[in-house]
């Protein structure tokens, strides 16, 4: 199938990291496949054969059969939101650190509150564009940032409620 993938990857003249933007996978994923290393999912195999204008059957099977129909089998997959992402992170950021300087007076963990939002945006994130559930498919996407960022605010939280318990034994 490794082959079948890649033919059809160059008949679109797309490059890997053109068809891991699109399908939203690694390009290290699409090599993966092309390679023989692992298959892809049954959801990433239905984004293929849309993007590729074929059958499921010619990608897994190689039989030769174009698709007829006017309207694609399965709805198309929405636009990957990472890019709203990262500007919602960003308002969040400038949000609290404005929230900070301004109410630096009261007794309100602002660490916690800022850890616990960006823990919800990455996760939410990662979810939408399908980058979390491929972590436990395809093990090189394991080492996305956007994995790395979520696990940073887990981290960020517990210290902060660490620090708060030490704050207030003093």
């Amino acid at each position: 199938m490794g082959i079948r993938l890649k033919e059809k990857r160059l008949k679109h003249h797309l490059t890997q990291e053109q068809l891991a933007e699109k399908i939203y996978v690694s390009r290290q994923t699409i090599s993966g496949w092309e390679n023989g290393k692992n298959q892809p999912d049954l959801e990433n195999l239905i984004m293929l054969s849309e993007l590729y204008k074929t059958t499921l059957d010619e990608l897994l099977k190689g039989e030769s059969v174009e698709m007829t129909t006017q309207q694609p089998m399965v709805p198309k997959p929405k636009p990957a939101p990472t890019r709203k992402f990262a500007f919602l992170l960003f308002y969040w950021s400038l949000l609290s650190i404005v929230l900070q300087i301004i109410l630096r007076e009261e007794k309100i963990s602002f660490m916690i509150f800022y850890a616990i939002g960006g823990f919800l945006i990455t996760a939410f994130s990662l979810k939408r564009t399908n980058r979390l559930s491929n972590l436990y498919s395809q093990g090189v996407n394991m080492f996305d940032p956007g994995i790395y960022l979520c696990l940073g605010f887990l981290v960020l939280i517990i210290v902060g409620f660490i620090l708060q318990d030490a704050i207030i034994q003093r």
